[in-house]
């Protein structure tokens, strides 16, 4: 009997010990919660609520958030008559936000969907048909703001484009057309880079791992997040840089302490290789800008900050839009 009741405990305190450690990992993300994108484009709004929702699941894949759809905040702006179409106002995101408890709202904002078209023609006499060989692009363009619904600041707010060429060539009624990019992937692909701009702004990659004598470094990133960047520069924040009037944190002052070098992905962490520097675990991680240390010697500060956009990284590219960043 007594034999029964230890297991009971046993098996009482292990399930108690599962939850809270389940409740620990939860309570490290941040909430996130994505309002209908506006349709400034005029593309239907079955494609703008897709694009929404391809952010949601990219943002899930991430394993860093919890994510509130579209849907559910549509509901409670439509209780609250906030309207959610009319969001792109930070200040009742942020309001949206607090009535359902999330940390961060995705502002969305479609600005440019759709083809541009440039052919050349002839026409053949003998068979009276007119040959046309087309060209043109792809584009799509979405603004976003990244708004903390705590200080109802703007964590940033950036503008991210994608524009892919297309082909086609017209015989009479015959028409073959080749796109290089569809509309689909087309759209993916700028999800991908604003789901890279939130992570960074918020969970930027961490060393979880570093074994010297093989020199391995794995980050806690995984699954194809960050696809793009192929090496990263370690670094270190120091102090905080304060406005002088609000007392507002503008930036931090970093030290770049060393460099690695993505070797293999895997579902959940991503494996790496030092090129240089002296790192541990816990020290943070972001695009690296330049050319690698191993052919040329390592920048300092000031060149790391106004080094050649040419030489960067194809993330850090397509992160650098002409939007303001607060």
């Amino acid at each position: 009997m007594k034999t029964a009741r230890n297991l009971l405990l046993y098996i009482s305190l292990t399930a108690l010990l599962a939850v809270t450690l389940a409740q620990q990992a939860h309570a490290q993300r941040a909430t996130v919660g994505i309002v209908p994108f506006k349709n400034a484009a005029g593309v239907d709004i079955h494609v703008a609520n897709a694009l929404a929702d391809m952010l949601t699941t990219e943002l899930v894949k991430t394993r860093k958030f919890d994510v509130v759809e579209r849907t559910a905040l549509s509901a409670i702006a439509d209780e609250q008559n906030l309207g959610a179409s009319g969001a792109v106002d930070f200040a009742t995101a942020a309001r949206i936000g607090k009535l359902k408890g999330v940390d961060y709202m995705v502002i969305g904002v479609v600005t440019e969907a759709g083809k541009k078209d440039s052919s050349v023609g002839f026409r053949v006499p003998r068979f009276g048909h007119r040959i046309s060989l087309g060209g043109g692009k792809v584009s799509l363009a979405i603004d976003v703001r990244f708004v903390d619904t705590t200080s109802g600041s703007i964590v940033f707010a950036d503008d991210f484009r994608q524009e892919e060429k297309s082909n086609s060539i017209n015989v009479g009624f015959f028409n073959v057309e080749e796109a290089n990019v569809t509309g689909g992937e087309l759209g993916r692909a700028v999800i991908r880079a604003i789901t890279d701009r939130i992570t960074l702004s918020t969970f930027p990659p961490k060393i979880a791992a570093y074994t010297p004598a093989n020199r391995e470094v794995i980050l806690n990133y995984g699954g194809g997040a960050f696809a793009s960047v192929t090496e990263w520069e370690v670094y270190r924040e120091g102090d905080a840089i304060l406005d002088p009037d609000t007392g507002e944190v503008l930036d931090r002052r970093t030290s770049v302490i060393g460099r690695i070098k993505v070797t293999r992905p895997s579902e959940k962490v991503t494996y790496c290789e030092l090129i240089s520097g002296d790192i541990a675990v816990g020290d943070v991680c972001r695009p690296a800008v330049g050319k690698s240390p191993s052919t040329t010697r390592t920048p300092d500060a000031a060149e790391d900050r106004s080094g050649d956009k040419k030489k960067s990284g194809g993330l850090l590219n397509r992160l650098r839009r002409k939007g303001s960043r607060k």
